[in-house]
C-alpha cells in the first residue's frame, strides 16, 4: 500500500515497530519510515492528510484500543481521513504461535469512533482471502467536522484508491502504520 501510493506520487511516511520491516519499506519506497510503536511514539504535530491503519491495530487489546487510537489521531490534520481495517467478530483469537488478535463488532467500534471525534463515512466487511474463517471490517473515518457521514455498509472491497481520490492533491501527506 505504501509502495502503491508512492508510485502514484503521494508523499508517505511509514511507521513500524520492526526495524527489518521499516528498512524494507524504506528501500522499496524511498519514503521515510519511523521505527516506533503506538504506545510510545508522539504523533503530535505530524500534520497528515490521511492515516492508513491496515491491520495495524489487530493486536491491541480491547481495553487499550481507544487510548491508542486517540494517540494516533494526533497525527491527523483537521478534516483528514483514516482507513482502518480490523478483524470482525467478538472477543479474541489466539494463534498457535501465541499471537492474539482482537475482534470487533461494528456496534462496539462506532461509539469509540464517536468518542475520538470521528464519523464513519463508509463501513463494510469482507471475508479474508487468506483464512476463509476470518472476516475483516474496513472503516473510512473522518474528523467530525470533515465530511458528512454516509454510514453506508457495503459488501465490496474498499481499496487505497478511495483514500487517494479524496486527497486534496498529489502532495498529500499520508502515514501508513504497520503492526
Amino acid at each position: 500500500d505504501m509502495l502503491w501510493l508512492t508510485n502514484r506520487g503521494y508523499c508517505c511516511t511509514g511507521l513500524d515497530c520492526s526495524s527489518a520491516l521499516a528498512e524494507l519499506a524504506r528501500r522499496h519506497t524511498g519514503q521515510p519510515v519511523i521505527e516506533a510503536d503506538f504506545e510510545s511514539f508522539d504523533f503530535q504535530g505530524m500534520d497528515m492528510d490521511a492515516l492508513l491503519l491496515v491491520g495495524a491495530l489487530v493486536n491491541v487489546p480491547h481495553e487499550r484500543f481507544q487510548l491508542i487510537l486517540s494517540r494516533i489521531l494526533r497525527a491527523l490534520k483537521p478534516q483528514g481521513h483514516m482507513l482502518l481495517t480490523m478483524k470482525h467478530g467478538q472477543g479474541s483469537q489466539t494463534r498457535p504461535d501465541g499471537r492474539v488478535f482482537y475482534l470487533w463488532p461494528k456496534a462496539e467500534l462506532m461509539p469509540i469512533f464517536e468518542d475520538c471525534g470521528l464519523i464513519c463515512v463508509e463501513y463494510f466487511k469482507q471475508q479474508s482471502k487468506i483464512r476463509a474463517s476470518d472476516m475483516w471490517m474496513s472503516a473510512v473515518l473522518s474528523e467530525l467536522n470533515g465530511v458528512n457521514p454516509g454510514n453506508e455498509e457495503r459488501e465490496e472491497s474498499l481499496t487505497f484508491p478511495w483514500i487517494a481520490r479524496r486527497a486534496r492533491s498529489r502532495s498529500t501527506r499520508m502515514i501508513r502504520a504497520g503492526q
